[in-house]
């Protein structure tokens, strides 16, 4: 009879426990509608700060002086850069997994080694 009442206890124990946790906490945050999304265009240049949660559109001079800086740093950093023509891809050799010689510059075949002229012969 003892063994009975304390597994009523335990059970009763544990199930209040579980209860308490698994009940809905009026204190925790409730689920909200999402956002309404901003007009970017009627912000140009102008900072949206999503840290709360909620678009809050800020418009400082500290914050524009931070965009300028970055648009300068930016511009700087791509000043000189130039892209060719775009290049033939390397052509395959048929039957093989390497790349043709000549093809697409320093066809290099696994681990390194140059590419093979022809695939090599079975047998």
């Amino acid at each position: 009879m003892k063994r009975a009442i304390t597994w009523l206890v335990i059970f009763l124990l544990l199930g209040g426990a579980a209860w308490l946790g698994l009940r809905k906490n009026p204190s925790s945050p409730v689920a909200t509608r999402p956002a309404e999304p901003v007009d970017l265009t009627k912000h140009d240049g102008e900072t949206i700060d999503f840290s709360s949660g909620r678009p809050v559109v800020k418009d400082s001079s500290a914050d524009r002086a931070a965009i300028e800086q970055a648009k300068r740093e930016m511009d700087e950093a791509v000043k000189g850069v130039t892209f060719g023509p775009p290049t033939k891809p390397p052509e395959a050799v048929p039957g093989s997994d390497t790349i043709a010689p000549g093809a697409g510059g320093n066809a290099t075949a696994a681990g390194g080694n140059p590419a093979p002229a022809t695939p090599p012969k079975k047998g």
